[in-house]
């Protein structure tokens, strides 16, 4: 049988660093949880670092702004639960709605970008470790 594999090609094969060499195999080292693409976040430029802290310090800000938008809302409901001379009527059904509605849009909002800050701090904590 004819060897293809020559002895100096199978231990540059076997030279660490090397992609496709056996120490990239999670098999090879059990303490060494890190997979390539762990590896390749780690190794991002100072660009992608700089783009992650830009866009959660914009989310930080967003937040603070739907939080507001929250508050507003909120004292607008309870305004609209309050007016007791218009109870039942359909004018105040409609603005007991509408008040409801975007109040409840805008603790939606609040909760979407709240989740994509977190997605953003895990990003960014991963580039840097």
């Amino acid at each position: 049988m004819i060897d293809l594999n020559p002895p100096a090609r199978r231990l540059s094969l076997a030279e660490p660093g090397l992609p496709g060499s056996a120490s990239d195999s999670p098999a090879s080292d059990p303490l060494d949880l890190r997979t390539p693409i762990t590896r390749a976040v780690q190794a991002a430029p100072d660009g992608v670092l700089d783009a992650k802290k830009k866009r959660a310090k914009m989310l930080r800000k967003q937040i603070e702004q739907l939080q507001q938008r929250l508050r507003k809302a909120n004292e607008r409901l309870a305004m609209v639960q309050s007016a007791a001379r218009h109870r039942f009527t359909d004018a105040h059904m409609q603005a007991l709605s509408a008040a409801r509605a975007q109040a409840q849009a805008a603790s939606s909002a609040l909760s979407m970008a709240q989740v994509a800050l977190f997605q953003a701090e895990n990003a960014l904590i991963g580039s840097e470790a």
